[in-house]
């Protein structure tokens, strides 16, 4: 890969998103988790972010280069952007949770000596739910937008001499 595809890869828009999104949410619980419990004896139970952040960076990886292979973001319309990112995302949440519940099965990954009743990784499937939410919101306002600003050009038009 030539320096400037990687470069393309690191610095797609897409990908960068998704990595954002699955970021926010984790990250003031793994920066409590750290602060609370010593990162060497817990190693096991701070696994659950390693793997949530090396999904988000193979996600942001894989999202960016077929960007770069495909040219579909800067083709696609914003609904069909909004809905590649939230599918994006929800695949990338799917995957970290089959691996997290690989990794529970098999009792490599702990939860400070409890059990995942409290633990973070209970928030995936929601965020997931959230954030089609919110990808639905914003795909519902950008339709209303067009249909608003097709109307307005209807009256205008009609209005000219």
């Amino acid at each position: 890969m030539s320096t400037s595809k990687f470069a393309n890869v690191l610095m797609g828009m897409p990908g960068w998103i998704v990595f954002v999104m699955t970021a926010v949410w984790w990250t003031p619980f793994c920066i409590r988790d750290v602060m609370e419990h010593p990162t060497v004896a817990y190693w096991d139970s701070h696994l659950l972010y390693a793997v949530l952040l090396g999904m988000g960076v193979l996600s942001m990886l894989t999202v960016n280069s077929l960007q770069s292979a495909t040219g579909f973001w800067s083709r696609a319309g914003v609904l069909l952007r909004i809905l590649s990112i939230v599918a994006a995302y929800a695949l990338t949440m799917f995957v970290s949770l089959v691996v997290l519940l690989g990794l529970d099965s098999t009792r490599v990954l702990h939860y400070y000596g409890g059990d995942a009743g409290g633990s973070a990784g209970l928030l995936i499937i929601p965020s997931v739910i959230v954030y089609s939410v919110v990808g639905g919101a914003l795909g519902a306002i950008v339709v209303v937008v067009r249909l608003a600003r097709r109307e307005i050009g209807s009256i205008v038009k009609r209005e000219e001499p």
